[in-house]
């Protein structure tokens, strides 16, 4: 409930600096209250902090921080690095999922408009041939009316 989301411009801090330059970052001596941990026992500013780049494909995809009071070890650091690797790579298989389904909504909404475009041509189509039959219907009439007038003409002036 009191989760605060915050963001880092370009650059900006200690995360926006590791960011920027795509390496691990270790501070040895943070400012007072940069972090301060509580609990029952009290609270206690932490002094060390460690960012590491979250790395795919030589961008940068997000940064971890990690705060302590004593400074860590090599070997931890190396173990958060590699921990970075493989949220890098769940981000970024996150990403290209999300791509996917963006894609995938667009081609269901392209196919939609694809199946009315068709139902429109057909209802074209059929309303064409309608008006085809029609015309034709009308042609043969009066053909067969004219015929009958010429007939009907040439029967006259056999009369006369």
């Amino acid at each position: 409930d009191n989760e605060r989301k915050y963001t880092f411009g370009y650059g900006e801090g200690y995360i926006g600096t590791c960011y920027v330059e795509k390496k691990t970052l270790t501070i040895d001596d943070l400012p007072e209250r940069y972090c301060v941990l509580r609990s029952g026992l009290g609270k206690f500013s932490l002094k060390y902090a460690v960012f590491v780049p979250l790395m795919q494909d030589d961008n940068c995809v997000g940064v971890i921080e990690i705060d302590s009071i004593d400074k860590l070890p090599e070997n931890k650091i190396a173990f958060i690095e590699k921990i970075a690797e493989s949220f890098a790579s769940v981000i970024a298989i996150s990403k290209a999922h999300e791509r996917t389904n963006e894609i995938l909504e667009k081609n269901q909404i392209q196919a939609e408009e694809l199946k009315f475009q068709e139902e429109e041509m057909r209802q074209t189509l059929e309303e064409m041939a309608a008006t085809q039959n029609e015309t034709n219907m009308k042609i043969n009439a009066l053909v067969e009316e004219v015929a009958a007038k010429t007939e009907e003409l040439q029967r006259l002036k056999g009369i006369n």
